[in-house]
């Protein structure tokens, strides 16, 4: 062991560094004092040093005590150039050593600054040397080889740094050295003693423009008026007055509290996600404080240059290091060339889960491709239009209903409730819903429920058989036992004293009996029990009573009226064949038109005669 921590320290001083102004210049030992204070903070450490935040945040400590000598700030360069000197071992994403490139390519990719992590995943030591720092009392020796070797005149100063780390017991009292005990009581305080340094007029301007210390933000021409000058004068004393506190020591203190801060500040942002996209940021930025976002304008311009910073910029907005625009792109393809394939709106969960692709990286599906964009959770092609936002209304709507099924009547309604703006007719809905099959299911005539949020509740409603043409063989095998109880019942009860009955018919006499009913919950009820059979679009009965119809002409009865023709109408519209229904067939429904010429309304006849002819005309021009 003695002759590796030997052969280490020999290792330090042999260091290739630039000389600047006859001096060393301090980045590499920075980086690697930063390092070694990774294993003082850190309980189950691995050999794999990351260029994340929290590194970098030491490196700018260390930094503060000894930058004066003129050294641009730049972490990315010692962290790749110290493959050079032979113990220090860089990897790309795929683990593949980076050793093998020549001094040129290393040097290139040591300007990238931050973008580094597009390229580079980790980089460790020696496994012998990493051992030996496991020793806190060998990296208390390579430290003191460290510092008199390249900064013997900052001892002192480094000491005081290492000290914040290790927990030392002495309190470091100097401004310059000890950010850490002013930033303890909050950056709201560090804030307000970093801007009473400066002039009133200064301050005052500082304090409103930003709003700090509780007041609201003002803009240039409200600050104009309050001072008596013109808004370009207070530009340029907010100016000056940044310029100024970049230039003291302030502007490090607060450089590491957001280092140090940053899961919390990127969670706050992002809402615990791993990507932040810069649509959203100028909403979501509300949520810090205003002392906060006054210090990231001090101490990197602009919250975007913040989150570059500690993140990676990407197009359309910035992800956590572990991940690139590249690789996004390449794990979005599949959504992507899906989408452009089959032209339509889909939930960003469901197409996710799809493609087994996180939900947050499928919100960069817009910065892949400019063709795809995504509204309130749904992700779909070309520009978000009225039709667009009546789909995504509409579907909204069907997943929030406490019953799985709604009616097209009361669907158009509620979404006329929330989207007043708009007025559409039914037919404008219905094509809505029937042109988006991967998220509306018609269960019935005009009945629809939302997909894939109420599957369960269709499963649970055991409507297997209630979707399909019924033959008279089929309903008289339905012996139509079992008991019913509650809503059932009375359904039941009802049909069998006053025969079939519309829905809308049911629903009322529902609410007569019992103002507990939901209405809505009339179709469920019916759908779970063999007992019940629609023998027209809308129109329920029994199975006693319809087996009763066979070779009669009964059912032309029960439709001679016009909220029956109507809500008949509006199914045939919706595609449903004339024989679909047991007992009925063309012939009844061209005696139903011949009846409503002579008694249903102008209306009724108008709209019945038209549907006709247009959905067989052959036999309507014969007939």
């Amino acid at each position: 062991m003695a002759q590796i921590v030997e052969k280490f320290a020999h290792s330090l001083k042999k260091l290739k560094i630039k000389q600047n102004q006859g001096k060393p210049a301090p980045n590499k030992p920075c980086l690697l004092l930063a390092v070694f204070d990774q294993f003082e903070t850190t309980e189950k450490i691995e050999n794999k040093f990351r260029y994340e935040p929290r590194l970098l945040a030491r490196f700018d400590r260390y930094y503060q005590v000894c930058g004066q000598r003129g050294e641009r700030r730049s972490v990315s360069h010692p962290y790749i150039r110290l493959i050079k000197d032979g113990f220090w071992h860089v990897y790309d994403k795929s683990g593949n050593s980076l050793e093998q490139l020549d001094n040129s390519d290393i040097d290139k990719l040591a300007d990238k600054g931050s973008k580094i992590t597009e390229f580079v995943g980790y980089a460790s030591f020696d496994s012998d040397y990493f051992e030996c720092l496991k020793n806190r009392n060998i990296r208390n020796q390579l430290r003191c080889v460290l510092i008199k070797k390249w900064l013997p005149e900052l001892e002192g100063e480094i000491g005081n740094v290492i000290r914040e780390v290790q927990g030392a017991p002495d309190e470091i009292t100097s401004i310059t050295q000890s950010p850490n005990n002013r930033i303890e009581n909050g950056i709201d305080d560090v804030v307000g003693s970093e801007i009473g340094r400066l002039s009133e007029r200064e301050r005052n301007v500082l304090t409103l423009r930003y709003g700090l210390q509780g007041n609201a933000v003002h803009t240039l021409q409200e600050l104009g008026d309050l001072q008596g000058c013109s808004r370009e004068r207070i530009r340029q004393i907010q100016s000056k007055s940044i310029r100024n506190l970049r230039k003291s020591q302030c502007k490090h203190i607060f450089r590491e509290y957001l280092m140090s801060q940053c899961p919390q500040i990127w969670h706050c942002l992002s809402d615990g996600k791993a990507f932040i996209l810069a649509s959203g940021l100028k909403e979501n930025q509300n949520r810090l404080s205003n002392e906060l976002l006054f210090a990231i304008e001090v101490t990197f311009g602009s919250l975007k240059k913040y989150l570059s910073e500690v993140g990676n910029h990407i197009r359309g907005g910035w992800s956590f290091y572990e991940v690139s625009h590249t690789s996004i792109s390449k794990i979005l393809q599949p959504v992507v060339d899906h989408l452009n394939a089959n032209s339509g709106i889909y939930e960003t969960t469901v197409l996710g889960s799809h493609f087994g692709i996180n939900v947050d990286i499928i919100e960069f599906a817009p910065a892949v491709s400019k063709q795809i964009n995504i509204y309130d959770n749904f992700i779909f092609t070309g520009y978000f239009s009225p039709r667009k936002r009546r789909t995504i209304y509409l579907h909204k709507i069907l997943s929030e209903s406490p019953v799985p099924f709604i009616d097209l009547w009361i669907l158009r309604k509620r979404y006329l409730d929330m989207c007043s703006d708009d007025h559409c007719t039914y037919r404008d809905l219905q094509i809505c819903l029937e042109t988006n099959k991967n998220l509306f299911l018609r269960i019935y005539d005009n009945y629809w429920t939302a997909l894939p949020l109420n599957l369960h509740d269709i499963s649970t409603a055991n409507i297997g058989t209630a979707d399909y043409k019924h033959t008279w063989d089929e309903l008289e095998q339905r012996d139509g036992t079992g008991q019913l109880s509650g809503l059932a019942k009375f359904l039941w009860e009802h049909i069998f004293e006053y025969g079939p009955q519309s829905l809308k018919e049911l629903q009322e006499a529902c609410a007569k009996k019992d103002a507990l009913w939901n209405k809505n919950s009339v179709i469920p009820t019916m759908f779970a029990s063999g007992q019940f059979v629609r023998v027209l679009p809308g129109i329920f009965g029994i199975i006693e009573h319809v087996r009763s119809y066979r070779n009669s002409e009964k059912m032309l009865d029960v439709m001679k009226n016009d909220d029956r023709i109507n809500q008949y109408v509006m199914a045939r519209r919706a595609g449903e064949p004339s024989d679909w229904y047991v007992g009925w067939g063309f012939h009844l429904e061209y005696e139903l038109v011949l009846w409503s010429r002579k008694h249903a309304s102008q209306a009724t006849y108008c709209i019945g005669f038209y549907l006709m002819c247009v959905s067989t005309p052959n036999k309507i021009i014969e007939l």
